[in-house]
Parts: C-alpha cells; structure tokens; sequence
C-alpha cells in the first residue's frame, strides 16, 4: 500500500509540475513548434474565480459521493450537472457570456465550420453532389470535412423549418449575439434556429458520461466505472474545446464501443451479427462526419480480438463473420453517398490531403509532440494508468486490458503514420474516453477500491485542467461581439415612428445636429417597438434655407466613435442613439437648416418606411432647423 501510495502521489505530483510549467510558460515548447504551436495568454486571474470555484464543489461533492457510496444515478447526475457547468464557466471565462461563445463558435467559418457549410451550400439544387468541390472551393480546415455533419445541420434547419414559430423562437434568442453579422442576417430563421444544435454541445459533451460507465462497468466493475464517469468532467478538452464539434465526436465512439461489446457478449447468433452491424453503421457515420475516426475501425478490430478471442473465447472464424458485419455497417453510409453522388471516401480523401498534407510537421519532433498534445489535453494523470493497464494482458487477458492494449497499439500506429498534423488535442478527442476506460482500469487494479487514489489524481488533474483551459486560448472564431450601445439621448425632441408592414417598428423620439469640420452629424434616438429582422439603412436630404437639396447617401447607422450598430441590434424598448454623417457643402454659414430622414430596406429596391411625423404620414421626417457651415 506504501509503494502504491508513492506512485499515485509521484503522478499527481508530475501532473501539478506540468500545470506550473503551462501556467508559467516556462518553456513553449510544451506548446508545439515547428510550424505550430498554442498560443500563450491567460486570462486574468478574477475571470478564474468561477471555474476554480465550480472545481471544488466539484470534487468535493465526488469525493463525498465516493465516500457514501452513493448509488450510479447519482453519480450520473452529479457528472452531467458540473460536466456543463464547467464548460460553461471557462467559455464564460474567454468570452464573457457562454451563450454568445458557444453561439458564434457554432456559426463560426473558422472555429467549427460545419454549421456555416450547410447555410452556404445549395441543397435544393444538389451542390452537395460536388463536395470534393465544396472542399475544395471552402478552403482552410474546411477541406477536410466530409458532408455528415453538415447534412446534420441541414436535417435540423429543415425541422425547424416545419415549425415557423419555433424557429422563430430559438432564432430570436440567439441572432442577438451577432446581430451586426450582415452574412448571418442573411440566414433563414430556421437556419439560425439550427445553431441551437451546436450551442448545446456541452450537453451533449456530458452526456457521454452514460456510456462511458456502461462500457466500463462491463469491462473493469463498479469501481472503475464510478472513477471514470467522475472523471469525465474533468477532461481539459472538455471544458477548453467547448462548443466545437470535436466534442460530441466522444458520443460516437463510445457508442460504436458499447455495441461491439454487446455483439461480442451476445449468445444468439442473431444478435452478435445484429450488434456488430449496428456499431458498424455507428462508426460509418462517424467517418461520414469527420476523417478523424479513419483509425477507429483499426481500434475496435484489434480489440475485438483480444477480447473476443482472448475472453470471449470466440473462434476467428466466428470474428470474421462479426468483421464482416461490422464492415457492411460501416461502409453503408458511404455506399449511399456514392449511388447518390458518384464520389467515393477516397475522392474525398484526396480532396482533404490536398490541403492537410501540404502542412508541413518534421516527423520526428511530431511523433512525440501529436502523443504529447493528446495526452494533455485527455488528462495527463491517466496515461501511467492507461499503460499499467494495457501491460498487464501479458499475463492474463480479460476485457479491460484488451480495451487499452488495443488503444495503446492503435494510437502507436495513428502517431507512426505521421497523418496528423498538430491540433490532436482536439482532433484526437475521439479516442480520449478510451484513454479514461484504460485509467480507470489501471487504477482499479493499482489501487483496488481505494477512493483516496481517485481524489489525489483527480485534484492534480482538475489544477492542469484549468490552467490549460484558462490559460491557452484555444477556440478562436472570425466574427466579434455585437456593438456596445450608446443609451444616452438626445437633446431635441420629436415623435416620429417609422412602420413597416406588420405595424410600428421604430420611434424616433430625439436628435441633435453637429458639424465637426466638413462633416455634419444627426445624432438620433429611436426606440425599436420589436426586433428587427432587417439592418435598415439611414439616409435622406439636407435641406438649405433656399431650398437647394444635397442627398445623403444611404448608409448603416454608427455610434459616435463611428462603429457600427445596425438596426437588428436595437432592443425592444431600449432607447438607442446612432449617428449618421453628412458632408457639408462647400459655402459660408448657413442658419434653418433641414435633414429630410428616411429609412430604407437592406434588401435590392426596397424603398424606404412609412413614417408618421407631427405633419402626417410620409417616407421621412423633418429635422431641424439647424446652423451649418462657416459663420
């Protein structure tokens, strides 16, 4: 018990040392190099007050669940609950609101790209039956995607298509968070509807803690599933990766796991071929959505026969048929696709190392840089255990080691084969809930029931975790928080509302008029009666005392530091102020002014709103007089 007690304590203890050595930057290196590598840039330390808060509670609550030996259900809920509660809080952390980060990295080209892919893809006149043109015409990590999950976003636009008024809904809650992205406005509501998919990825992240246990307790017992359905929240990339893609991929592995076992566990023929099909078509459609899972066959085929002829004692005859379900499973998505397009998985292979082999790695600092990155952000601590336990098959095979030795060897030759190209800390998230199985299998046998050993290397985690995910800013996107609003009104007043068809929709309630140089500039306050689903543009006249008129053109409302605030981003009842510029004519002073206001449609032709004024109904409204010009 001593000797165990020192290796749990030396681990925990390397696993602390490499935190200070990332939350110092002591060296980049543990970063990358050569042609990549994370960024540097902590964020300050008040923004850490809430996830390091959330990280107690944590662990504490796991450690008194432990302790009572507390039944699975709430061990269950406990690591769903502060799995997003964690991934919430750091994305919090970066971005400031987790809704818009998790929002504008679903919508993001260059943060997961997926979603932005099926909003630009014409489906209706079958432009997906060219994606090695997709691929290619997408351009950067986007010509690496295989069609899947951009038909996934697709399916859901057109669910929410069936339902207006949801769509409605789920689109007004979220299109706030990017109301000045003109290219997202554009989007159909149920376009922007289907991004609620990508925002509940923590959900669906957490969720991987149900099968998670199941494979384990099938495989390693009740004690080793308890430590790593605790862990699981724990996972750096978890929390770090938040609202990418890469995050449910877990599901899909853990799900094509968890039926092989059934097939290999089954006694009925029917149920073996049954079971092996279906975790076939699971890994089918995992490739259909991302080459990442290209090895994933390979891991499941070697343990498929250390387990099945090793514990199972099936014939390799009998594995063979079971392969050759598995097989017909996997390949049938793709056989759909080809009838339907013509193109094959190796056309779209080509296609993706037309842009990812041209990345330039040196192989040898990769081969251990690729395990490096991987076992960072998969939990450091359990590597020892993951190895221990894939070591002990040498003296006697039983499922939780076939598990490990078949990831360890698979791994072994994904990193050999040099296909990877920096980033497998996200990019292998695939393969990471293996990596918690193995080290809960290690644990269990290093330590039996000792629940001690779980906190000690669960705390050392917990701290690499948060320095990783708060201290390497990982998940970066091409789109910017919406405008900050200038609430402060205007001195003159005037009652002006502006309709469009459905009814009001803008008050004008005061303006000002300042020439700053050459330029004149309309300070308005409006108050929008309901969000508008169109950036409305301001233009107009101005109106000399002679009547001679100097059209202004139109152009989208700005705030006084000349930053943009379209219309969309006017909340309901909120009074905003926007300015608009006008250059002023080249003549002496001129005393009683006029700006003849108008608002125009963004779309082609669209003339402007009706707006009811002190005068009457018209297309604009008057305001002034006012003094412009040199005195």
């Amino acid at each position: 018990m001593r000797r165990q007690s020192r290796w749990v304590w030396g681990t925990a203890a390397a696993v602390v040392l490499t935190a200070v050595v990332f939350g110092l930057d002591l060296t980049p290196w543990v970063r990358g190099g050569y042609g990549w590598r994370w960024e540097y840039d902590p964020l300050p330390l008040m923004r850490w007050v809430i996830p390091v808060i959330l990280t107690v509670i944590y662990l504490g609550g796991a450690a008194v669940l432990l302790r009572r030996r507390a039944p699975m259900r709430a061990l269950y809920v406990w690591s769903v609950l502060f799995g997003v509660a964690l991934a919430l809080s750091v994305t919090a952390a970066h971005e400031g609101d987790a809704l818009y980060g998790l929002f504008s990295r679903t919508v993001s080209k260059l943060a997961t790209g997926a979603h932005w892919l099926a909003a630009h893809v014409d489906w209706q006149n079958g432009e997906w039956r060219e994606w090695t043109t997709v691929m290619r015409g997408a351009g950067g990590h986007l010509s690496n995607l295989p069609p899947g999950l951009s038909m996934a976003y697709a399916a859901v636009s057109g669910l929410f298509g069936t339902s207006p008024d949801a769509a409605q809904a789920v689109s007004g809650l979220l299109l706030p968070y990017q109301c000045h992205n003109l290219d997202l406005l554009s989007y159909q509501p149920e376009q922007v509807a289907s991004a609620g998919f990508g925002v509940l990825m923590p959900v669906w992240a957490a969720l991987a803690a149900f099968p998670l246990a199941s494979i384990t307790r099938r495989l390693s017992g009740e004690a080793a599933a308890r430590w790593a359905v605790l862990w699981w929240p724990l996972t750096p990339a978890l929390m770090a990766f938040a609202g990418s893609l890469n995050t449910i991929y877990p599901l899909f592995t853990l799900t094509a796991v968890y039926m092989l076992i059934r097939a290999l566990d089954a006694a009925a023929a029917r149920g073996k071929l049954g079971w092996a099909a279906a975790s076939g078509l699971v890994s089918g459609l995992a490739t259909f959505s991302n080459f990442a899972f290209a090895p994933l066959p390979l891991i499941l085929g070697l343990f498929a026969l250390t387990y099945g002829l090793g514990v199972r004692k099936h014939s390799l005859p009998g594995l063979m048929v079971l392969g050759a379900a598995f097989g017909t499973g996997a390949l049938l998505p793709w056989f759909v696709f080809a009838l339907a397009t013509g193109l094959t998985p190796l056309d779209l292979l080509r296609a993706s190392f037309e842009f990812h082999l041209d990345l330039e790695r040196p192989y040898a600092f990769w081969t251990v840089m690729h395990v490096w990155d991987w076992l960072v952000w998969g939990g450091l601590g359990l590597t020892a255990f993951a190895v221990l336990s894939a070591a002990t098959m040498r003296r006697r095979i039983d499922g939780g080691s076939a598990l490990s030795a078949a990831l360890v060897v698979g791994m072994l030759l994904l990193t050999l084969s040099g296909t990877a190209r920096g980033e497998t800390g996200r990019v292998w998230l695939v393969f990471t809930p293996l990596l918690v199985i193995a080290a809960a299998d290690g644990l269990r046998r290093f330590s039996q029931a000792d629940s001690r050993a779980w906190l000690v290397l669960s705390a050392a985690s917990a701290g690499l975790a948060l320095v990783l995910a708060l201290s390497l800013p990982v998940v970066g996107t091409d789109l910017t928080p919406p405008p900050l609003l200038d609430t402060a009104p205007a001195s003159q007043p005037v009652d002006a509302t502006f309709r469009d068809d459905s009814g009001s929709l803008f008050r004008l309630s005061a303006w000002d008029a300042a020439q700053r140089g050459d330029t004149l500039e309309l300070l308005l306050t409006f108050t929008a009666e309901r969000r508008s689903s169109e950036p409305y543009y301001l233009g107009g006249v101005l109106v000399l005392p002679d009547q001679t008129t100097f059209p202004a053109a139109a152009q989208q409302p700005h705030d006084r530091s000349g930053g943009g605030v379209p219309a969309t981003c006017w909340p309901p009842g909120t009074p905003v102020t926007v300015a608009l510029s006008q250059p002023v004519p080249e003549r002496g002073g001129v005393d009683g002014a006029y700006f003849s206001l108008a608002l125009y449609g963004a779309s082609a032709g669209a003339g402007p709103l009706q707006v009811e004024g002190p005068a009457g109904p018209d297309t604009q409204i008057g305001l002034g007089p006012f003094a412009i010009g040199e005195n």
